[in-house]
């Protein structure tokens, strides 16, 4: 397989930022600035263009014309040089207040793209409130400077202290705002108002930290289990992530019986923003620690090319044609967002271009409904957690053969012979496929090798052969839900054994907090169901 293209990449590395109290006040102030600037902006591109409307009725003007991102730089000019209006203006560098205007004016370029393409709102720019403002920047490399920890602005009284937690790049590092890959820094205050971040925008050289050449592999996204993989591993979203839903919804309770303009109301509401920031944050770090991983660890990742605001449409209708299955869905939503699958996918082919790998998004049609090990079509329900092939015999976990399917059509579109199987690597041929030999690299393992591996974790007498599972399904309730039974019967799956790490193994060495802990640790890798172990990140 030829190498990737290797070209190169703009990475943005984040900092939090340290201030001093002055330093804070001062922040707030720029904040604020840059907030009217942009309200200020915004209503002078509006009269501008109600005067050219008004022209063109009076026959003064053919079309209407409005203002651009350079005529308001231009006049910023002016109101700098103006002595009535130089100490109001000249307070911060003339880069910053570029960059307020030169958002304004994307603002603009993307309401008039959506109105081009006449898909949904076409969202007119509006003017931000104190609550919709939470950033100032420079876009060009001038106004600041940067001097190993510290960056120093005009308007701020020192320099502000970053706390860097992993090195720059190293010519940023030595020359610091002098280097020529240094393309924007941005500052923003965190949605509580007591934290302040840097993200330092910079052109960097890819890495080959690729370590394989030839290793791929299929996940495939979902709600049970947040990533499923094709060499049979099941990742599942952290807990602390899954727990914050019940804290912001007792939140969002106590803020809708606040009175509003109360300070009850105003402190509920710090909370909230809190605890939906650090939410994001918990989920931005688990997205960036697993494609890190996968964009180290293989070559070529296949995923599927799904259409996620088509997903997480509401099923409520109109008042017309009232949706159904409502709340469903919007369960369901919730949970899609609560995984990220679209920030995953970002964070994935953005690390693989600068690691050197290959993300090959596959198209998502039947990638649940088609066997893995023969071709064959299996239709499932969503409830139904567990693939059961007729033809073949294979059972597996649903998520885990999806995946396997994606691989396969992954390393079809890259041309690679493993992925050019008959009715695994495109669309159902509409005929039952032979079974495939023993299982390779890809971790696909059909008919009695998939039997084989699955028999040691299944209760005694039940196989895999379609025959055995239905007969399964008649016994009685006492009877399947005896001790030690590994199917997990509300959600229809198979509950493998799980290796434990050692480094959650209770002995009797360790003192009771530590042995607490293990065991909670053990009870979650075990007990919970569904999920193997994810090892390191």
């Amino acid at each position: 397989m030829a190498d990737a293209e290797i070209t190169q990449t703009i990475l943005t590395y984040k900092y939090r930022l340290l201030p001093t109290k002055a330093q804070h006040t001062a922040l707030a102030r720029i904040l604020e600035d840059q907030r009217q600037l942009y309200n200020a902006a915004l209503a002078e591109r509006i009269d501008a263009y109600q005067r050219s409307l008004l022209e063109v009725t009076r026959g003064i003007r053919a079309k209407p014309h409005s203002i651009t991102y350079f005529d308001q730089t231009n006049s910023l000019t002016k109101c700098r040089q103006d002595p009535l209006t130089r100490d109001e203006f000249s307070r911060v560098p003339a880069f910053l207040q570029h960059w307020t205007l030169k958002k304004l004016d994307d603002a603009y370029k993307a309401f008039f793209r959506r109105v081009k393409a006449g898909t949904g709102p076409a969202g007119f720019p509006k003017f931000r409130g104190r609550d919709y403002w939470d950033s100032f920047g420079f876009s060009q490399n001038g106004g600041f400077r940067l001097d190993g920890k510290r960056l120093r602005c005009k308007g701020l009284p020192g320099g502000l202290r970053l706390h860097l937690h992993r090195p720059l790049p190293a010519d940023i590092a030595t020359l610091g705002h002098r280097s020529g890959n240094l393309r924007s820094i941005t500052l923003t205050r965190d949605p509580g108002g007591r934290k302040w971040w840097v993200c330092i925008a910079c052109r960097v050289e890819p890495t080959q930290r690729c370590q394989s050449r030839s290793a791929a592999i299929g996940i495939d996204v979902g709600v049970a289990a947040a990533i499923a993989q094709s060499d049979n591993v099941l990742i599942p979203l952290p807990a602390n992530i899954r727990s914050a839903r019940q804290a912001k919804t007792l939140r969002q309770r106590a803020l809708s019986r606040a009175v509003k303009g109360s300070k009850r109301r105003a402190k509920t509401k710090l909370r909230l923003a809190r605890l939906e920031a650090q939410n994001t944050r918990r989920r931005k770090a688990w997205q960036h620690r697993q494609s890190a991983r996968l964009t180290r660890c293989y070559r070529v990742i296949g995923i599927e090319d799904l259409q996620i605001a088509n997903m997480v449409r509401s099923a409520k209708g109109t008042a017309e044609a009232p949706g159904k299955n409502v709340k469903p869905k919007s369960g369901l939503n919730r949970s899609i967002l609560e995984v990220g699958w679209g920030g995953l996918r970002e964070k994935l082919e953005y690390k693989a271009a600068r690691d050197g790998a290959v993300v090959v998004a596959v198209d998502p049609r039947y990638t649940s409904q088609l066997c893995s090990g023969c071709g064959a079509i299996v239709p499932k329900r969503l409830t139904q957690r567990v693939h059961h092939c007729t033809a073949c015999g294979l059972v597996l976990d649903r998520d885990t053969n999806a995946a396997k399917v994606i691989r396969a059509r992954a390393l079809a579109q890259t041309g690679h012979p493993d992925g050019l199987r008959p009715g695994i690597a495109g669309l159902p041929p509409g005929r039952v496929s032979p079974a495939v030999g023993p299982g390779d690299d890809l971790g696909n393992t059909a008919g009695a090798q998939g039997e084989a591996l699955l028999r040691p974790h299944l209760p005694d007498g039940v196989g895999s052969s379609p025959d055995s599972i239905l007969a399964r399904k008649r016994e009685p309730q006492a009877r399947r839900d005896k001790p030690g039974d590994p199917r997990d019967r509300e959600n229809n799956q198979l509950v493998l054994p799980l290796p434990l790490p050692a480094s959650v193994r209770a002995t009797s060495a360790q003192g009771p907090r530590k042995a607490a802990k293990s065991a909670r640790r053990v009870k979650q890798l075990q007990l919970g169901g569904r999920f193997s172990y994810e090892g390191g990140n």
